[in-house]
């Protein structure tokens, strides 16, 4: 049986469905031949998904969460894919490094990495080095998440923008 082709492609912007209502959208900003994406997520809600036309002003500014995420949502639908986002350029979106605790019996309770991935496969670890808690708390937790963890957590970040005053 020939492999499903995918309905995404890298630099592609695609709706999240959120369960407290509305679409928040996403950025497949790395893709790899498994089913690992990276993904940018933005502080934007709507009523329903979005055109591209309504999203062609995005940019790192409106970055509220960076994970690796699996393809479910995507493959089964779940995600509508809107298209490119305009004026896409992959070295604008570069593989971001990730922070990672690990809790300690010892005499630090946590001690923290940086873990960095191939900017051109998000399923390939290349290292981690040990770093301050300052410096974890500068970068995007690591670990992956499936699509259902994805639309909660995009969720209560909207909503507690939305609570601050800010967009959403």
């Amino acid at each position: 049986m020939p492999a499903r082709k995918r309905p995404y492609a890298e630099g592609d912007l695609f709706a999240v469905p959120l369960p407290d209502g509305g679409y928040g959208v996403g950025l497949a900003a790395r893709t790899s031949k498994t089913a690992a994406i990276l993904g940018y997520f933005f502080d934007r809600r709507f009523h329903q998904p979005p055109t591209t036309r309504e999203l062609a002003d995005l940019s790192h500014d409106n970055v509220i969460l960076v994970k690796h995420f699996g393809y479910i949502g995507l493959m089964n639908g779940s995600w509508p894919v809107i298209g490119p986002l305009p004026g896409w350029r992959r070295e604008n979106w570069p593989s971001p490094d990730f922070g990672r605790p690990q809790h300690s019996l010892g005499p630090d309770p946590c001690i923290y990495f940086r873990v960095q991935y191939d900017d051109n496969d998000p399923a390939v670890w290349l290292g981690e080095i040990r770093i301050s808690g300052d410096e974890f708390e500068r970068l995007p937790e690591d670990g992956g998440a499936g699509h259902g963890w994805i639309e909660e957590r995009l969720s209560a970040l909207l909503m507690k923008q939305r609570q601050a005053g800010g967009k959403s």
